[in-house]
């Protein structure tokens, strides 16, 4: 997610909505401006982002 706004929307639309993972309040947004920067190298994914992210969001869920 790049902003904020784009999190708004996201939340309003109706498929999202529908998601088990939604309902069931287990959905989680990862946006690209977070500290640590983990939605842009999962957007990128490459070789070199991938685990960068991986490790990164595994160390934030963990908190």
């Amino acid at each position: 997610m790049a902003d904020s706004e784009g999190e708004k929307a996201l939340a309003r639309n109706i498929l999202y909505q529908r998601l088990p993972t939604v309902k069931n309040g287990n959905a989680i947004v990862v946006r690209c401006t977070a500290d640590p920067p983990i939605g842009a190298p999962m957007s990128g994914s490459t070789v070199l982002s991938i685990p960068y992210a991986s490790d990164q969001l595994t160390a934030t869920l963990s908190k």
